[in-house]
């Protein structure tokens, strides 16, 4: 799930293919479960193939418990993408 995880960040923020990121972001997840860690790079797959109503839902149980400072900062800007500026 390391690896699937590292490779869908790759794909989406280093070599901006996010289309091709969510596969591997859905087997990490579907492996282990819905860890935030792994929540968090699909909210933001989601985002940067602009379906930001997913990036907000998923970023949103990302966050849930012990939130990181990550997926916070990541939820702020799924919110400002989908132009609800007073939640970001």
């Amino acid at each position: 799930p390391v690896y699937l995880n590292n490779m869908a960040w790759t794909l989406c923020e280093g070599l901006d293919r996010p289309k091709d990121a969510l596969p591997y972001a859905e087997r990490a997840i579907k492996a282990v479960g819905p860890l935030p860690s792994l929540l968090d790079t699909q909210g933001v797959i989601y985002s940067r193939l602009g379906d930001h109503a997913k990036a907000i839902e998923t970023l949103e149980a990302a966050t849930r418990g012990e939130p990181s400072a990550n997926a916070l900062f990541h939820l702020a800007r799924a919110y400002q993408a989908a132009g609800d500026d007073a939640k970001a």
